[in-house]
């Protein structure tokens, strides 16, 4: 939604009005985009912002790969969140599925998000949620495509801006409610044909029903929203706390 630029000519706005309490979630990233991020808290930091980032380590071997602390951010590290049997399928793949003839995003796809399911469960069931309530954030940096984020930041009362590394992609652009362009390639169309604007219109439509949150259809029809968004949304829904909050959770989507 926000390219890095634009984000951080955003972010660094507010420093003219106050100094913010800023949380950056790193769950779910790959290295370019903790990198990014990173970069972005240490700069709002440096202009007098208390930042926080929360950066899971999701693998008993990832913690050597850690960079220094951060300047001026508070750093909330949740370890080895995954064991053995769900990160070794991820490892496997990053290091296969890229060099196949034939690639296959779903083959990484479900692995991840079995891991980053497991790893919400043990995010919110850390004393993080209770941590990030003493700290009064304001305002907090959602990366699209992370469900647990989105619950968490519901579910703690945050505002949030939400950001997308790959650019005006079909999630993003239904999810913020912004007008369709039908002469702009879907993010998941093949390069452009006279037939590009049907393939744009149905590549969204297909997205409008895959975030509409329905019970039934949602999950028949989008991969993504049975393996990961319903998942998820059922963590936050059956844990005790939130539960005497949300009657009920909202779906991820919602």
């Amino acid at each position: 939604m926000f390219k890095t630029p634009t984000l951080l000519l955003l972010l660094l706005q507010i420093h003219c009005a106050f100094s913010a309490n800023v949380l950056f979630f790193l769950h779910g990233t790959n290295q370019f985009d903790r990198h990014v991020f990173e970069f972005l808290a240490q700069q709002i930091a440096l202009r007098h912002h208390n930042v926080i980032t929360v950066k899971p380590i999701l693998i008993p071997e990832e913690p050597r790969l850690v960079k220094p602390r951060l300047h001026l951010v508070k750093e909330k590290i949740v370890k080895n969140l995954l064991p053995q049997e769900l990160y070794g399928p991820i490892e496997r793949v990053g290091s296969s599925v890229p060099w196949e003839r034939n690639y296959q995003l779903d083959a990484y796809n479900h692995p991840y998000w079995a891991g980053y399911n497991a790893s919400c469960y043990k995010l919110i069931n850390s004393n993080l949620m209770d941590t990030l309530k003493k700290e009064q954030i304001e305002v907090a940096l959602v990366y699209s495509g992370n469900p647990c984020q989105l619950a968490m930041v519901h579910a703690l009362s945050i505002p949030f801006i939400y950001y997308d590394l790959d650019g005006l992609t079909d999630e993003t652009i239904i999810a913020s409610g912004m007008p369709w362009n039908l002469k702009t390639l879907s993010s998941r169309s093949v390069p452009e044909t006279k037939f590009s604007e049907l393939s744009t219109g149905l590549a969204l439509i297909y997205e409008t029903v895959c975030q509409l949150g329905l019970p039934v259809v949602g999950g028949a029809l989008c991969e993504r929203v049975r393996l990961l968004e319903d998942p998820i949304t059922r963590i936050f829904r059956e844990d005790y706390e939130i539960k005497k909050r949300f009657k009920p959770f909202p779906h991820v989507n919602w």
